[in-house]
């Protein structure tokens, strides 16, 4: 939950200031993750990131586009965001249970 995510930055937080890093910034994954497509685009678009990662799912909407890339500031670009506990672990222990191991007994 909320207070998991808030522990989680801490921890970044503190092992990236004894890195000696002084301007640290957190972003959202799937913003992240969507930077690189954003590289791509000519024209300003909606779009919709998706991160499955081994224990989560994140989705946001943003506004991406050139007129976004050098802004330091995406929150204006951010439409929406939600994430919840399932990701690919889920998935694949979902396959091997339900489709798998009824083949082999």
């Amino acid at each position: 939950g909320d207070e998991a995510n808030r522990q989680a930055q801490g921890i970044l937080q503190r092992a990236a200031e004894r890195a000696g890093f002084k301007d640290i910034e957190f972003q959202f994954e799937p913003v992240a993750a969507g930077l690189d497509f954003e590289a791509t685009l000519s024209e300003e678009q909606t779009v919709l990131v998706v991160d499955i990662g081994g224990g989560t799912t994140d989705c946001s909407v943003l506004l991406m586009g050139p007129q976004w890339r050098d802004r330091a500031d995406r929150q204006q670009s951010l439409l929406g965001h939600s994430g919840c506990r399932v990701g690919g672990n889920d998935l694949d222990i979902m396959l091997a249970f339900k489709q798998l191991m009824p083949l082999f007994g």
